[in-house]
């Protein structure tokens, strides 16, 4: 059965309709509120796993290269350090500039993790003139899909800085504050006279009587723990551009929480946590 052609006239009809509907479309998706941009670099293990087992190497080597910059990122390496080069065949080449404070050995580690995770396995992996230059060949099966080569290079720095946090605890219920003094970042407390006697490990947190005055407070509005979170990132950019940051907070439960979720990762990108006493030594 042949289905019957439509007068010409009804091409115009639909292609004015849909015209239409674009521009409406558009006018409403311009009135909506923009999204905030995104604080904190994407987590290997927050990226969401492959809906399905990878069919062949080109689907595997394609995710790889697309998931590369985000989780590099995590360790403080800007894209415009990673050089991609024209698939020599069926292996993509990559070239990862590693900065001089980064050692080439957690960048090894990281995307090893990383290729695992997404189904793949390292192949072969070899150093060139000592730590400072390592090859790494994946692969998927028995295929190998991707070359990358790491090299330190030591006129490239991360941006990062020193960051000093005053916490008080005044108030704070003792299970609270146990979580507090497990963190493996240096803080500096502020007990307000409630526990004076509070004893710390030495080289770890620094115990003060009184809080000082700092601008920045990290909690003053906060409502969820995203909220100190994306006040600890606006922090760590101010500490890379000037070299220091200092901010103080109080310790509730959600101030806590970010704690626990972006100290480590902003550590891992380089920062560094300092007590107020090493914040200018």
């Amino acid at each position: 059965m042949v289905k019957r052609r439509r007068p010409s006239q009804w091409h115009l009809v639909f292609t004015g309709i849909g015209l239409m509907a674009a521009v409406a479309v558009a006018i409403f998706v311009s009135h909506l509120p923009t999204r905030p941009p995104a604080v904190e670099p994407t987590r290997l293990h927050n990226l969401r796993p492959p809906t399905r087992a990878h069919a062949d190497a080109g689907s595997f080597a394609d995710g790889i290269v697309v998931g590369l910059d985000s989780v590099l990122s995590e360790i403080g390496i800007a894209p415009t350090w990673i050089e991609r080069r024209p698939a020599d065949g069926d292996i993509d080449t990559i070239s990862v500039h590693v900065p001089g404070d980064l050692p080439v050995a957690s960048v090894n580690r990281h995307l090893t993790e990383f290729v695992n995770w997404h189904g793949g396995h390292i192949v072969r992996g070899e150093q060139r003139q000592g730590p400072a230059a390592v090859d790494l060949t994946f692969g998927i099966d028995s295929t190998v899909t991707t070359f990358f080569r790491l090299r330190r290079d030591a006129g490239l720095q991360r941006r990062t800085g020193r960051i000093a946090i005053v916490v008080g605890i005044d108030g704070a219920s003792e299970s609270i504050l146990q979580r507090l003094l497990q963190l493996s970042q240096p803080l500096t407390l502020a007990t307000g006279g409630s526990a004076a006697k509070l004893v710390v490990a030495p080289g770890t947190h620094q115990v003060v009587a009184d809080m000082p005055t700092v601008a920045l407070q990290l909690d003053a509005h906060a409502v969820t723990s995203s909220d100190v979170s994306r006040s600890l990132w606006a922090l760590a950019e101010q500490a890379a551009d000037e070299g220091r940051a200092i901010a103080a907070a109080h310790l509730q439960p959600v101030t806590l929480v970010a704690f626990e979720n972006s100290l480590p990762l902003l550590e891992r990108r380089g920062y560094r946590f300092v007590t107020l006493a090493e914040l200018d030594r």
